[in-house]
Parts: structure tokens; sequence; C-alpha cells
């Protein structure tokens, strides 16, 4: 609207913004990126003028860091009222949710998640890779009781060292202080690592022990 044109914006007048991700564009309404997101708010805030990106097919707003894919499942819980998505299009939400501050639909993908019963393994990497605290520990202090120590190749190697090690907690000595462990790794050189050991194998130590050597990156979780 020009500023000739005395007509009112109604309660529904949204402004467009052009998005392309990979090789494919999107014509969507902006509030609802806005809405859900501090990242694409801050953004849209930014002096705008009829040539900015975002403006039209000619100049969109190239989005890296996903794919075509994880951003239409993103839209559709945006955009439609049903939520009965795959686990798969769930775990795109929880990427771009954590990638763009999106805190609403990042608590949903987790809640959704959590109800499609992730499997240990699943826990441990997702919780990792997005930064949810709770997978990390209960994934870990599963596989832990469950002998299941080589089922997370897909892991760095930091992270699979102190997750070996923790393998054998069950059947370290108990002590008051961290000690200096010498962690032998198939696949490394033999690592030296600063981390406690623990006395007792039960769910509450497991849990406890997990907490501890993993302390660096619960930090950064929530």
């Amino acid at each position: 609207m020009d500023s000739s044109d005395n007509r009112k914006k109604g309660k529904f007048f949204y402004d467009i913004v052009v998005i392309q991700v990979e090789d494919t564009l999107h014509r969507i309404p902006r509030y609802h990126l806005e809405r859900w997101s501090q990242t694409f708010k801050d953004m849209f805030q930014l002096p705008q003028d009829t040539s900015a990106e975002g403006s039209s097919t000619e100049h969109p707003i190239n989005l890296p860091g996903c794919t075509n894919y994880e951003f239409e499942s993103l839209l559709t819980v945006l955009f439609t009222p049903t939520l009965d998505l795959s686990k798969e299009q769930w775990i795109s939400i929880l990427k771009l949710a954590t990638m763009w501050d999106m805190a609403e639909l990042r608590k949903l993908a987790i809640e959704k998640l959590s109800a499609l019963k992730l499997t240990p393994t699943e826990k441990v990497q997702l919780g990792l890779k997005y930064k949810v605290a709770s997978w990390l520990v209960v994934g870990c202090t599963a596989l832990i009781q469950d002998e299941r120590c080589n089922s997370l190749d897909a892991l760095g190697a930091s992270a699979q060292i102190r997750f070996h090690y923790l393998c054998g907690i069950g059947v370290l000595p108990g002590q008051a202080e961290p000690s200096s462990v010498l962690v032998m790794f198939p696949l490394w050189d033999s690592i030296q690592v600063d981390v406690p050991t623990f006395g007792g194998s039960g769910h509450d130590a497991v849990s406890a022990a997990v907490k501890n050597v993993f302390a660096a990156e619960l930090k950064t979780m929530y």
C-alpha cells in the first residue's frame, strides 16, 4: 500500500517474504517466522527497501545450513493444523528450532520425539547434536547398563572415549577424588584423560557418572 492509499490494514494483513532453500522458493507470511523465531524477528527488524532480500523471487533470502525437506517440515508445523509428522520430520524441526532460536517449537519437537520412543543410541546422538541434556543422560545410562558399549560409533572421538570409559565404571574402585585414567581406545592410541572413578553400577550411580563425565557438554544444553 502506498502513502496515498487511505485504506486500513486489517488484522490479517501479512507482509510476505520470499525464501530460497537449495533450489526451491517459498513465498510465505513472515509473521509466522517472526512469531516463533527470535533469529528471524531480529532479521526482519533491519531496515528494508524494495530490493531487499526476501522482497521478491528475484531477491530471495537464501537459508544455508538446512535442506528443503527440513525447511518444509518446519513450515508444515507453522502453517497446518496437523502435528501427525514422522520421526524424521520432527528431527528436522528440532534441528532448525535449535539453530534459529525457536524455543516453543524446540520444546514441542522434543516432546513429540520423546513420545515416539527414541532408542538409547538415538537419544545420545540427538542429545549431543541438538543440546538435549535429558536425552544424553538417559541414553548413556541405558546403554551402559545394557552393556552396549559399541553402540555409538557415530560420535566424535572425545565423546566415544568418555563413553567407553563410563562402560567400565562398574568394575573400577570408588575414589573420593578425580584421578587420571589411561583410556585404551581401539581406534586411536591410548589417551590420558582426567575423569573421576566411581564405585557401584546401579542406575543412580551410572547416571551421576554420566553427568560428571559429560559436564562440559551438559552446561551448554537445555
